[in-house]
């Protein structure tokens, strides 16, 4: 079962990814696979999330669809898990934002701010 389709707009290598998700789970990256297709390969049972990776023509280049293949990794917040997961491949993602709009996605990614901007914030009454 497809747990993400990951829209990524840079190129990382495959080790990259392998290492991030790694991290990220908190698995050895042995029991990672990255594939170009899942079409007629063997998958040992070591194996815990596969990741068959598209090319787009698109802002987004690369899509990684990943299977998480053992239960207990499955995360509890898809966001969190996906925001660490473009913290360790320093990038921005594309997901799915689960409307019925197949035009509409959410957009996750690391963005600077000057929180000391933030903390100097007045009262304002709206109109």
């Amino acid at each position: 079962m497809v747990w993400q389709d990951i829209f990524v707009n840079k190129e990382p290598k495959k080790n990259e990814v392998a290492n991030a998700l790694a991290s990220v789970f908190k698995i050895p990256i042995d029991n990672i696979l990255i594939v170009k297709s899942i079409d007629d390969i063997q998958v040992d049972d070591n194996v815990k999330i596969l990741c068959e990776t598209y090319i787009v023509d698109a802002d987004y280049k690369i899509k990684l669809s990943l299977y998480i293949r053992d239960n207990s990794l499955v995360p509890k917040n898809n966001l969190e898990t996906i925001a660490r997961l473009c913290e360790e491949l320093n990038c921005e993602v594309l997901i799915s934002d689960y409307s019925v709009n197949p035009y509409t996605m959410l957009r996750i990614g690391r963005i600077p701010v000057d929180i000391d901007k933030y903390d100097e914030a007045e009262e304002y009454e709206m109109e």
